[in-house]
């Protein structure tokens, strides 16, 4: 027979998911269904749009810090090709130098994925604002607000 959730296990659930951000963890400790878990999150529109605000700002500040260390990492991709190289000349291992620098390839790749996300998120919390902006300015939402993403969206695609 499923469990009966009432208003204060129904809090302590969503209180639970803003910590952890994973339903399967959630519905664990309280031994519901992750579907249960889902619908309780789901059901506050307020609180699901709160943890999805909390999880951009996360990845956020992830890619910040990452972009703060950018001068270390380029440093030591520098170091890791120029050894890799010298290694090259020597070694009889072209396998693992091919893997080897495959891998440091594949980060590079990881770097731009970052970048973009970023830029992404950027986009996105520019079109809350915007969106922000136009409800408070006359309560309904209309194109005006597309028209200022669009010009947002052009202009930082030229830069």
């Amino acid at each position: 027979m499923p469990k009966k959730l009432n208003d204060r296990l129904r809090k302590k659930i969503a209180a639970d998911y803003a910590e952890c951000e994973n339903y399967s963890e959630v519905a664990r400790k309280y031994k519901i269904a992750v579907n249960s878990v889902k619908n309780v999150i789901n059901a506050d529109e307020k609180f699901a749009s709160l943890c999805n605000q909390k999880k951009e700002q996360n990845t956020a500040d992830i890619l910040e810090e990452l972009d703060s260390r950018k001068d270390i990492v380029i440093d030591f991709f520098d170091e890791t090709l120029q050894r890799m190289f010298e290694l090259a000349k020597t070694s009889k291992d072209i396998k693992g130098i091919a893997t080897a620098l495959g891998i440091v390839i594949d980060k590079q790749m990881l770097k731009k994925n970052y970048e973009l996300k970023k830029w992404e998120l950027e986009l996105r919390q520019r079109e809350v604002e915007l969106k922000e902006k136009e409800r408070n300015h006359n309560g309904n939402f209309d194109n005006g607000i597309l028209n200022e993403l669009s010009e947002y969206l052009k202009r930082d695609k030229n830069t």
